[in-house]
């Protein structure tokens, strides 16, 4: 054979895994369907449509509400480096004017982090639709078995808190066809108890659920082909909670098994695409929009701060007077975290750290108030009080 044909040779075995298994760059489908909530302490919420585009490593999804009496629709996407979050509620702003209410100037909501799961109250249904159908890439890439949680509650930090992230020990099988989808993810409690800023070390939980407990499990079944890529047109996520004082008063666990079914997600797929229209996974403003930046967190808490065209860079963030003067501040009480100094009570240690990771919330709670003036911005809460449905 001649070192012409050697040459090609080797050219061709190189490329013939281009033509075997579907690269992540060319997993491109889309899924639309429903997902319903029931929970042990607060009645059923109504079910949520959804529309979810897969693209490699990145996904977008958007849900919508029957009533849609507070929120338009929710967004959530992922662009393969920061996770994005969404909230429009522009006709509430807007009807709210009609009748004469004051309400801030933005007609949305919005986050952006660096984490792999997105968590949020009102759209918690979020984080199990995209792990049943766009955890491939992300499960392709984690370095051993432990996951984030994909619940918002009940949690080791109690609900979720992205001051303090814990990962957790799980069980995963996955579909055996691309792009390898979970068939089954059991999620494990390391049996501690956290505190969500940090401000204290973690402590074990009261027995027998001190050795950890399964936390939650989800199931996808019935696998359909979809232009080659196997997706579920069903899944379920049951969680579980300890039957401790908090959860089960009178009926405390005799064993770490001994546990409460505390929710249920139930996800149907309605339809699927082969294929994507999709540009950007960029959520795009409607609007004037109040942004929460989540990436600095460790660094400098939360920057807040409106736009009409966009999330700011991370250049733009970083290289602001706000960002200087908070990442200063964390830095400062950095080193009384977990101080153990005789000197200092630990209690004031942590009063102290309570106040500085509690100021975007303090601020939210005087723009609320302020809300009732005239003054605030539209923020995430419920405008409906009569609608709120949290499973607390």
């Amino acid at each position: 054979m001649s070192n012409r044909a050697l040459v090609w040779l080797s050219v061709l075995i190189c490329l013939l895994p281009l033509f075997g298994e579907e690269t992540s760059s060319a997993q491109e489908y889309t899924v639309e369907g429903v997902a319903s909530f029931e929970c042990i302490r607060a009645p059923d919420e109504p079910a949520v449509f959804f529309r979810l585009t897969v693209s490699g490593c990145k996904w977008y999804i958007r849900m919508t509400w029957p009533d849609n009496l507070s929120w338009d629709y929710v967004d959530a996407s992922f662009d393969g480096e920061n996770l994005y979050y969404l909230s429009c509620m522009e006709t509430w702003v807007n009807n709210q004017r009609l009748k004469g209410e004051k309400v801030g100037d933005n007609i949305a909501v919005a986050r952006i982090s660096k984490t792999a799961v997105l968590h949020d109250a009102h759209a918690h249904a979020i984080a199990p639709v995209c792990f049943a159908y766009a955890s491939g890439c992300y499960l392709d890439n984690v370095k051993d078995s432990r996951l984030e949680p994909i619940i918002f509650w009940p949690l080791s930090t109690g609900i979720f808190s992205i001051q303090n992230v814990v990962l957790q020990e799980t069980e995963i099988t996955r579909h055996p066809a691309v792009p390898h989808l979970p068939t089954r993810v059991v999620f494990f409690d390391d049996g501690l108890e956290r505190n969500g800023t940090r401000a204290a070390p973690p402590f074990k939980r009261a027995r027998p659920y001190d050795t950890g407990f399964t936390n939650a499990i989800l199931v996808a079944d019935s696998f359909t082909n979809v232009n080659g890529f196997a997706l579920p047109t069903a899944a379920f996520l049951v969680v579980f909670a300890p039957k401790d004082q908090e959860f089960s008063p009178r009926d405390l666990g005799k064993t770490s098994n001994d546990l409460l079914r505390f929710s249920k997600y139930q996800i149907m797929a309605t339809n699927f695409q082969a294929g994507s229209s999709m540009t950007s996974f960029v959520p795009r403003f409607p609007g004037i929009t109040l942004v929460t930046d989540e990436r600095f967190v460790d660094r400098a808490l939360f920057q807040n701060y409106k736009s009409s065209s966009g999330f700011l860079s991370e250049a733009d963030i970083t290289n602001s007077h706000q960002f200087a003067a908070m990442s200063a501040a964390v830095a400062r009480l950095a080193p009384m975290r977990y101080q153990q100094n005789a000197n200092v009570s630990p209690w004031l240690v942590r009063l102290v750290l309570l106040a500085v990771v509690a100021s975007p919330l303090l601020y939210f709670c005087l723009r609320a108030k302020g809300l009732r003036n005239g003054e605030a911005e539209t923020t995430n809460t419920n405008p409906n009080k009569k609608k709120v449905r949290t499973c607390k």
